[in-house]
């Protein structure tokens, strides 16, 4: 264990086996900026947190329980359930057997990436797809 000051001037505890979490950058040193409506961040906030229980890198496609994704907190009413019901029309997520299955084809061919859904970062393809999910709604 040691003690030090970092940049900043805080105290920082050195503990041995610690992991290292670098911050996050702040948003404006982004380069595929789209507007953003109040609406359409509801809308990435929903479709983000059902694509991220998928988060398997390496397999074509990967199946999770629907009870997980069915869950109230994950998409289970309002906006959320709405979101789920449109990535199932649009042939994004396919259910069988008791499971979600994310089409990873067909999210190439949406042009969703992995990275952006990880880090949180709303690409034009995605705002492009939640933009016909929020007309369509209306």
């Amino acid at each position: 264990w040691s003690d030090y000051s970092d940049a900043q001037g805080s105290r920082v505890r050195d503990t041995p086996n610690a992991t290292f979490r670098p911050k996050r950058f702040t948003p404006y040193a982004r380069q595929n900026r789209v507007a953003v409506t109040p609406e359409l961040l509801d809308a990435y906030q929903k479709l983000r947190r059902i694509l991220v229980r998928f988060r398997a890198e390496g397999y074509d496609d990967i199946a999770r329980n629907m009870k997980l994704i069915d869950n109230p907190i994950v998409a289970g009413t309002g906006l959320a359930r709405q979101v789920l019901t449109y990535c199932l029309e649009k042939k994004l997520l396919s259910a069988a057997s008791g499971l979600y299955l994310l089409e990873r084809r067909t999210m190439d061919s949406l042009g969703i990436n992995w990275h952006d859904i990880q880090m949180g970062d709303m690409s034009a393809t995605i705002a492009t797809f939640l933009t016909e999910f929020l007309t369509r709604k209306h």
